[in-house]
């Protein structure tokens, strides 16, 4: 499966495409059955022939209601992941919660970073905690000590000391961390049943003015978020435009400052809808040392 990243009016165009296409075809499908039917349709014709016939007829009549029905039936679904009152919205939140018990007891199998990394991905990796001052033994102990989780082929370690990545082949340091919040984007993709899906970022914001922006499952971002808050010093949680300003303002002020109460988002957020100013963020391959 492919990941195309597109705007919302963008993913609008795709689907209804999309839809308007399959549903023409579908509709066709049908026609030429109704054609071939008639055309070969006896005197002595058995009810059994027309049952299937129509059964035939029917299903792609459906199918091609459904595509043309299909933009608005995705639009109100991605709607109501959103909306804590749709069934939608609880359904998902009960895999959610299902898929982070499944990562937790998971958590405590893991092996060691030297033989859950290639040769080249372990010394980027190390690379990262010596610059937080730790060797290799220092490094390998901190990493068994800490929270482990595995999902998505990427390895994430939290502890006392560091928070690392290995697909990243990032490592930085906690104390660091001042506020870290969940985004997402959505991309098209070439599943033609869900032709739209969200991919979800951690995003780790710095008492120096760095931000990173980590890949993460969105049930796994919030085991992370209360990981680096138990771990870290004063870590603020959730996401408003109020305290994204007074971050901007001063950030290394921002870890001891009186927070905004109003309007805090704790939920993902649809960063087509906030776009956050890119010029603020590093990436990890950038990201300044902490």
């Amino acid at each position: 499966m492919y990941y195309r990243h597109v705007s919302n009016e963008e993913a609008k165009k795709i689907v209804k495409k999309g839809a308007v296409i399959d549903g023409f075809i579908f509709a066709i499908i049908a026609a030429l059955i109704a054609v071939i039917f008639v055309g070969t349709i006896e005197d002595n014709q058995m009810i059994s022939d027309f049952v299937i016939w129509i059964m035939f007829f029917l299903s792609f009549i459906i199918m091609s209601i459904y595509s043309f029905c299909k933009p608005s039936i995705i639009e109100k679904k991605d709607q109501a992941l959103d909306n804590p009152n749709s069934k939608i919205y609880k359904k998902n939140q009960a895999r959610l919660e299902s898929s982070r018990k499944y990562i937790l007891k998971r958590s405590s199998k893991h092996k060691n970073l030297r033989h859950i990394l290639s040769r080249k991905n372990y010394r980027k990796v190390m690379e990262g905690y010596s610059k937080l001052g730790m060797n290799e033994s220092e490094a390998e102990s901190d990493f068994n000590e800490g929270k482990v989780y595995i999902a998505n082929s990427s390895t994430f370690s939290i502890s006392s000391k560091a928070f690392a990545s290995t697909r990243e082949e990032y490592v930085v340091s906690i104390n660091s961390i001042v506020w870290v919040f969940t985004g997402y984007e959505k991309y098209y993709t070439s599943n033609v049943m869900s032709p739209l899906v969200r991919l979800h970022h951690l995003f780790i914001v710095f008492e120096d003015g760095c931000v990173s922006n980590v890949s993460c499952p969105e049930e796994l971002c919030s085991l992370i978020t209360e990981d680096i808050v138990n771990y870290g010093n004063c870590v603020t949680t959730g996401y408003s435009d109020e305290m994204l300003q007074l971050y901007l303002s001063a950030p290394e002020k921002f870890r001891y400052a009186v927070k905004p109460s109003e309007s805090i988002q704790y939920q993902p957020v649809n960063l087509t809808l906030r776009p956050l100013p890119l010029t603020i963020y590093y990436y990890p391959e950038e990201s300044c040392d902490h």
